[in-house]
């Protein structure tokens, strides 16, 4: 039997596939038939078709991952376009079953953990999350944070772009939202403007309650069933409420294609933190002091950004007794809890990185050159490296490359069981 009457077309690499008279399936891979599929599109989670069918047992499914997979009803009407992710086949008699699944293109963003820090305080979330998804290789449609500025930095580290852009709009009590049509990876930022839809019967439903834990209050959620197909963030009324589409769900069985939406009147979002915050410390540079602040280039940034915000400046030692970085110091940018935007730098980093860098010996370096060591057993102080101080437990050193200048108000007294005093020139000791 040719492969034309069971309702294969070729079209170039793609494969179309006709499900029935109104459905059809374009994937590189020939399907003799399609048994069942199923997608389920909701917020802040990438969409996923899954279909089962067969397949010739001579056709080869290795290499067509990341392939193009559109589901299309009637004449154009995309009900999922995204790219292939998983294959998998067995025998079955003498046939060979496939099963296929596919991620909306959006899963793209999400594979690839980057770090990066936005300290700009007047930037806005828009604009920030169009930053993001554009040097990713995606693009998005910001509903949301198009008027609201950050305020406080925010800190991508070691996050994909789809998990930091989420974690934003949980920060305004929003979602994010995959494109299932283009098939690239694409998103919507905020609630989608969907259309007013009207069908849904109010005969038979199922209610389910949740808790909006970010405003605490309590709402409904709302299961029904339609042959039609709406998207996310349409609207429609329902029991005499004005309701949004947050979620749907298509199954086809038995030749039958339904659909299952959740519907809800509001939604708002947790706060989203990430708990790798607490303790961690984050490498940078001073660029601008002032007052008991500074201003920090991470690391991280790899110099694609100069530091906008003041962080405060805490040293250890407290209020007394410090004092603040200069211009170029390389510091640490602290986080004491799962918030990144309350960070704040606690010490500097010693200049010459070979001495290593511990709790117990501390130093204290000016741009000129001095410096101060603070060693568990000793004080040192050097000038420039040619003359310095030192006292322990138990000696006292003084070296020089120059003239050594011992004043006292009344007298100096050297009392010791031996004395050495060295030179390479000449030594006068005088007694009054």
């Amino acid at each position: 039997m040719r492969k034309e009457d069971k309702g294969i077309h070729m079209a170039g690499e793609i494969r179309i596939t006709e499900i029935t008279d109104q459905i059809r399936l374009e994937s590189p891979m020939p399907l003799l038939g399609v048994e069942s599929f199923g997608f389920t599109w909701e917020i802040n989670e990438h969409a996923l078709l899954t279909v089962e069918g067969y397949i010739d047992g001579q056709e080869q499914a290795a290499g067509l991952r990341n392939s193009k997979v559109r589901l299309i009803s009637g004449k154009d009407t995309t009900l999922f376009h995204g790219q292939l992710t998983q294959i998998r086949t067995e025998h079955v008699g003498r046939t060979v079953k496939i099963h296929l699944e596919a991620k909306s293109g959006s899963y793209k963003l999400d594979q690839v953990p980057g770090s990066s820090s936005f300290q700009d305080g007047e930037e806005t979330y828009a604009k920030i999350v169009q930053y993001v998804a554009e040097c990713a290789g995606g693009r998005v449609i910001c509903t949301a944070g198009k008027d609201r500025e950050i305020g406080k930095p925010f800190i991508q580290y070691k996050e994909t772009p789809w998990a930091f852009c989420r974690r934003l709009a949980s920060r305004l009590g929003t979602c994010i939202i995959p494109d299932i049509v283009t098939g690239e990876p694409a998103f919507w930022f905020g609630m989608r403007k969907g259309d007013k839809v009207s069908g849904f019967s109010e005969e038979e439903y199922t209610m389910e309650m949740y808790r909006e834990s970010a405003e605490g209050r309590s709402g409904t959620a709302y299961g029904v069933e339609s042959r039609e197909f709406y998207k996310l963030g349409d609207r429609t009324a329902f029991c005499s409420m004005e309701m949004t589409i947050y979620g749907v769900r298509a199954e086809f069985k038995n030749g039958e294609l339904t659909y299952h939406y959740l519907l809800r009147e509001s939604y708002a979002a947790s706060p989203i933190y990430l708990d790798r915050f607490c303790g961690l410390g984050l490498r940078g540079t001073v660029v601008e002091t002032r007052q008991e602040q500074v201003r920090v280039a991470l690391d991280i940034d790899d110099g694609n950004s100069m530091g906008e915000y003041f962080y405060e400046w805490y040293p250890e030692t407290g209020n007394a007794l410090y004092a603040m970085p200069e211009t170029g110091a390389h510091i640490i940018l602290y986080f004491g809890g799962r918030d990144e935007r309350e960070g704040f730098v606690m010490h500097c980093l010693p200049e010459n990185k070979e001495n290593g860098w511990d709790d117990w010996n501390r130093n204290l370096a000016t741009k000129e050159g001095n410096t101060l060591h603070l060693y568990a057993g000793s004080v040192d102080f050097s000038n420039h490296g040619k003359h310095s101080l030192s006292v322990g437990d138990g000696a006292a050193g003084v070296r020089s490359t120059g003239k050594v200048t011992v004043l006292a108000k009344s007298g100096v007294k050297i009392n010791a069981s031996r004395i050495f005093i060295s030179t390479p020139d000449e030594l006068d000791i005088c007694q009054g």
